[in-house]
């Protein structure tokens, strides 16, 4: 992981909400989840693990078509489970190690540049492949790929789950619930939500993040990628590249129809999909619960827990969107 472990010192410093006032500059104070936030992880994981395993399996699968073998990089934080699994994948079909790295990228500052000059220096550029966990709307993959091109390297995208089909790759475009949005620290090796702070850390350094090792004991991220991990096909199965260009257009009008309902056209206070919901609903920051069908069964515990109202309507190719009061990290 390409981060500067903040200190004790520089921990208590970053928590001072930051006169600039932009959020990647403020440590946020992320407790212990909830009992009944692990119980939910604990059940959910045992219900879609083979889902998300066969997702793992059709992104190496395109993976492995690439003109190189893959570097990949995860995004911090979601893409850090997903991208230890598809690592792990990988070598288990190649019997070669496959690198990996996690990285951030923060919302108007973009991809850490000393973290990436790193990587590149290592490997070649072309082989680099971004990883996260699910696409929501896919607000982060312009800056992405914009920044990506900035400093010299493809801005190509792998994730679990995409319904928007806008990734590069991705294992399905049906909004499945990835099991790790219901956690954060504790299932991405205790890993803070990373920061820019070069005041605090120094002008050349990486981003920085805190390592919460008083969650030890809490800590489940081994668990879930071995959980996965074991249901993984041995070999690769027949190559599976979702038909992205179905998806894109009613993903984008249904974010901007929903927005235009209930946020004032405010797209940014529209949380989109399974994984984007629950991670509101966990965050506390969700007042109104949008479904298209039969409310999923996590969804519906932590919505009761939350006391947020759910409603059903048409939200496209989504099975679930969150509508927040303000924008959210």
């Amino acid at each position: 992981m390409l981060f500067q472990r903040l200190t004790d010192t520089q921990l208590m410093s970053a928590r001072i909400p930051d006169p600039v006032g932009h959020y990647a500059r403020t440590v946020p104070d992320e407790p212990a989840p909830e009992p009944i936030v692990d119980r939910l992880f604990d059940d959910t994981l045992a219900q879609h693990a083979a889902a998300v395993a066969e997702t793992v399996a059709n992104t190496a699968a395109q993976l492995l078509t690439l003109d190189q073998p893959p570097t990949l990089v995860s995004l911090a934080r979601a893409g850090i489970p997903a991208g230890v699994l598809l690592a792990r994948c990988l070598q288990q079909w190649t019997s070669r190690p496959t690198p990996h790295y996690a990285v951030g990228l923060l919302d108007g500052l973009g991809l850490d540049t000393a973290a990436i000059a790193h990587i590149a220096a290592m490997h070649p550029a072309e082989s680099i492949v971004f990883v996260d966990g699910w696409i929501g709307k896919g607000a982060t993959i312009n800056e992405l790929r914009d920044h990506a091109a900035r400093l010299g390297v493809p801005g190509r995208l792998a994730a679990l789950a995409d319904p928007t089909g806008l990734a590069d790759h991705a294992g399905t475009n049906e909004d499945l619930l990835i099991p790790h949005a219901l956690l954060n620290k504790t299932v991405c090796g205790l890993l803070g939500r990373p920061i820019h702070r070069p005041d605090i850390t120094g002008p050349n350094s990486y981003f920085a993040a805190e390592h919460a090792t008083e969650l030890r004991s809490r800590d489940k991220s081994l668990h879930y990628v071995e959980s996965i991990g074991a249901l993984v096909p041995t070999t690769p199965p027949l190559l599976h590249h979702p038909g992205i260009d179905d998806v894109k257009i009613p993903a984008a009008a249904a974010i901007d129809a929903i927005a235009a309902r209930h946020t004032n056209g405010r797209t940014e206070l529209v949380k989109a999909g399974l994984s984007e919901t629950c991670r509101a609903l966990t965050r506390d920051r969700a007042r109104i619960i949008l479904t298209r069908e039969e409310t999923h069964a996590t969804l519906a515990a932590l919505a009761e827990w939350r006391d947020v109202p759910v409603k059903t309507e048409d939200i496209g190719p989504y099975r679930a969107v969150a509508i927040v009061e303000t924008p959210t990290w």
